[in-house]
């Protein structure tokens, strides 16, 4: 029997996997190939090289590419502030894309659509089949409390993007027959009733990730795409409020922060004290030299993978309250949760001062993820819900 045609919709070519939403969308591919021919529709700002191409290729039956140049963009901005959308939807639409995307959907027949974030979602509405939408996070609530860490002309960016975020996901709601999203957190949320939204987490790769026994470069660590804001607002944190109150602690701590970025503060700040690690290419070969990683995160929302990774090759973590609600790691005995940066200090000295506080914790945040947080597990709760609709 001949395998049905899933169209894939996305705002970013899922490899390399050096983002969240990358890195989500590469491992249900993989997963849903078995399953589907799969037909991928990839906007993308970069160029694309020939060989992350053909490592997503394996899993397609087609991929297009659609290139955004900064004309499109413009019109497309423009577009969202007329229309008092969120601009990021805006940035990622072009009509001349969305025809193209209406053509070949109906040209390859597809039998059914799956669409990732908001930024996706009127090139989804051009599919006249059942359409899978993806909500990855909530993200009126990462607006609003970015909103409410701001000030200046960025306050009032944000209360616009958060306020009309909140518009536009309930928009959603109503357009798609079938939503997901990364966590119970995040589905509770949402501005309106979610019962009927499919929690879908990520996973983590406990083979690729798993504790080895290097010699310790940093005593804590910081990593993430460091061109997203909750990212950088979280290194920042660190290196003008943590690292002067560890400092009086411990004088030579050794303080990591990893990440592609172009941060010129983030790039600055490299001293005797903090370690900057810019275009990392394996993040294992950073975590395996870790004794501690944090991720103090007050502003995004949703499921870190940085934290899955960390806890699955056995380094303890200090994560805030707003990542670990969505992580649900069991605190003191998984991981350890602060809600402000001096709690965080306390957190980081008591783990790096009790080398068998650190053993138990990192051990048992490895036993969870492993048992809580499989790939395979959650992309066929994914599976079942296409086939619903099939």
């Amino acid at each position: 029997m001949p395998k049905k045609k899933l169209a894939i919709i996305c705002s970013r070519f899922p490899y390399p996997l050096n983002k969240g939403d990358k890195l989500r969308l590469f491992h249900q591919i993989k997963f849903l190939s078995q399953h589907f021919e799969i037909y991928l529709h990839a906007i993308n700002e970069e160029k694309i090289k020939a060989e992350e191409q053909q490592i997503v290729q394996q899993y397609c039956k087609k991929i297009y590419l659609y290139k955004m140049d900064w004309i499109q963009r413009s019109i497309g901005l423009l577009r969202s502030f007329i229309k008092n959308e969120p601009l990021q939807i805006g940035y990622f639409y072009s009509s001349l894309i969305a025809n193209n995307i209406e053509k070949r959907l109906k040209k390859d027949g597809v039998n059914i659509t799956y669409c990732q974030l908001s930024r996706t979602a009127s090139y989804g509405l051009l599919f006249k089949g059942p359409v899978i939408f993806d909500y990855q996070d909530c993200f009126s609530k990462n607006y609003e409390r970015a909103y409410e860490q701001s000030t200046g002309i960025r306050k009032l960016f944000y209360y616009r993007e958060w306020k009309t975020m909140l518009r536009y996901e309930t928009e959603i709601n109503n357009n798609f027959v079938a939503k997901t999203i990364i966590s119970e957190n995040d589905k509770n949320l949402l501005p309106f009733a979610s019962e009927k939204i499919v929690v879908v987490p990520n996973g983590v790769d406990t083979l690729y990730y798993h504790p080895r026994s290097d010699l310790k470069e940093f005593d804590i660590l910081f990593s993430g795409n460091l061109n997203y804001q909750p990212n950088i607002e979280a290194a920042l944190l660190i290196i003008k409020e943590l690292q002067p109150l560890l400092i009086k602690a411990q004088p030579r701590i050794k303080i990591g922060i990893a990440g592609n970025t172009k941060n010129k503060e983030i790039l600055a700040a490299a001293n005797e004290n903090i370690i900057i690690k810019n275009q990392v290419a394996d993040m294992r070969d950073i975590y395996a030299k870790t004794h501690v990683f944090i991720a103090p995160l007050f502003t995004g929302a949703g499921l870190q993978n940085k934290l899955l990774e960390a806890m699955s090759m056995g380094i303890p973590c200090v994560a805030s309250s707003v990542c670990n609600a969505a992580l649900k790691a069991p605190s003191d005995v998984a991981i350890l949760a602060a809600s402000e940066i001096p709690e965080f200090c306390r957190a980081t000295l008591k783990l790096l001062q009790q080398p068998d506080l650190a053993k138990n914790i990192g051990e048992a945040g490895q036993e969870f993820v492993a048992k809580q947080y499989s790939w395979d597990k959650a992309n066929e709760k994914l599976l079942q819900l296409m086939l619903q609709y099939l």
